[in-house]
């Protein structure tokens, strides 16, 4: 259960939005009639989200606002109030609201908007929160690696190699340490020139903290970090050199996937903040489409269906990524795959409620749910782009509104599945979305 505090002075609003609210049955509201009320429940217990009037006796719900942002910046706080001047909406916005809605009379709508924000403020401090984890796991786990598998090199103070340990040996891909000993550092970095300017530093400051790129055995090449420093003799005077190191190539590789994670974390934020106005009368499919096309594998077909399910039919709405096959299947056809609709059983919808990226065997005759030839589905699966096949529903609140299948080319897998499911649920709570408004703006016609 998502439990929410909603702040209002009104009583009659309070109730009407509380019944509106649960109904989802997934959200439980406690309701306050002032914001002294609130902060003496929110002492008492925690919740995941905050809705507030702003015009309250008191404190109003920007002051509220700041209080709570005084002890908690992550809770999800939503201003949902009558005034509509637009510097109470800015001061929001400054004081750390995540979103702000003025009231109308179109109670419905509203409510379901006030619904989707709420789930969608939760949902990105949840990924706000699990990123900060993320990272934190990475610097735990590099400290560790430097610390426990760490290759050591003594040389004498003109950098000539006196002894190497085992970790060294592996890390340069050597066996023997004869095949080292006596030589001189230069040897075992890609550029000589950094190794010579390193010793200089050495001799000069006793220190040298840097990057350089690592020469092994067999020619090829890592990237290496190295504190280096000066070992004295009982006099005080140079005597050698004391190098450890640490590979950074597993270290950078978990750098780039987190940043690539983070890439695709703000592109769904972006795209459904876009989809969230996207017009009533645009191919909305298309633009699910095209986002899913750029957070797939490359090479990577979409192709994106709409259900009507009460006849079960299965329609094609859009497809990215098939150039240049896509003229070959249209031949093959007979026409442009866009359009296609297809018969599909009750129980095949059901298993769409999933909302998420499984696998689908069968190829093409799968995704026909059988009503393609055989020998015409066996040509389609046989041309270059096609893999494996995953799909995922369309689906919010027990309803399915389409379907969206990945054509991964072969030997492909998404990088960021998670990434992707919360993409299509976001887009299934659009969808939904967009029906009730054009059922609000028929019933208005």
């Amino acid at each position: 259960m998502i439990s929410i505090l909603y702040v209002d002075d009104e009583e009659m609003f309070l109730e009407i939005a509380k019944v509106y609210l649960e109904r989802s049955g997934d959200l439980a509201i406690d309701t306050a009639n002032s914001a002294y009320r609130a902060i003496e429940m929110l002492e008492s217990r925690p919740y995941d989200a905050i809705i507030s009037d702003y015009q309250m006796p008191g404190l109003t719900g920007i002051d509220l606002l700041k209080y709570i942002r005084a002890k908690d910046a992550q809770i999800p706080f939503l201003l949902f109030t009558g005034r509509g001047r637009e510097e109470v909406a800015i001061e929001a916005l400054n004081s750390g609201a995540d979103y702000y809605l003025q009231k109308d009379t179109h109670f419905k709508s509203q409510f379901a908007q006030l619904e989707h924000e709420i789930r969608e403020s939760i949902r990105r401090r949840y990924a706000e929160r699990e990123r900060t984890r993320m990272e934190s796991a990475l610097r735990i786990k590099d400290a560790a690696i430097r610390s426990a598998l760490s290759p050591i090199a003594i040389s004498d103070k003109e950098g000539h190699l006196l002894y190497v340990n085992p970790m060294c040996l592996a890390t340069w891909g050597y066996r023997d340490a004869n095949e080292v000993i006596g030589r001189s550092v230069a040897d075992f970095v890609y550029d000589p020139f950094t190794a010579i300017r390193a010793l200089e530093k050495l001799q000069r400051e006793g220190r040298w903290l840097g990057e350089v790129t690592a020469r092994k055995r067999d020619g090829s090449t890592f990237e290496a970090k190295v504190s280096a420093s000066m070992i004295l003799d009982e006099d005080g005077n140079p005597a050698g050199l004391v190098a450890s190191f640490t590979d950074l190539t597993e270290q950078k590789r978990a750098w780039s996937e987190l940043e690539s994670y983070a890439r695709d974390l703000k592109f769904i934020s972006e795209k459904a903040m876009e989809m969230a106005d996207y017009p009533l009368d645009a191919n909305i499919f298309e633009y699910i489409a095209q986002a899913l096309h750029s957070l797939a594998p490359e090479g990577t077909v979409v192709l994106v269906n709409s259900i009507d399910t009460g006849s079960t039919t299965v329609k094609i709405e859009a497809i990215r990524g098939a150039d240049p096959y896509l003229p070959g299947i249209a031949e093959m056809l007979g026409r442009s795959p866009v359009g296609l609709t297809f018969r599909a059983s009750v129980q095949g919808v059901k298993e769409m409620l999933l909302g998420s990226f499984v696998n689908i065997p069968g190829g093409m005759y799968e995704l026909s749910f059988g009503q393609m030839p055989v020998e015409l589905c066996g040509k389609i699966d046989s041309l270059p782009f096609m893999g494996s096949m995953r799909g995922a529903g369309l689906s919010w609140k027990g309803q399915v509104y389409g379907i969206a299948i990945l054509l991964l080319p072969p030997g492909s897998a998404p990088e960021h599945p998670d990434i992707l499911d919360m993409f299509v649920r976001h887009a299934a709570s659009v969808l939904q979305r967009r029906q009730a408004e054009e059922a609000l703006r028929a019933g208005r016609d």
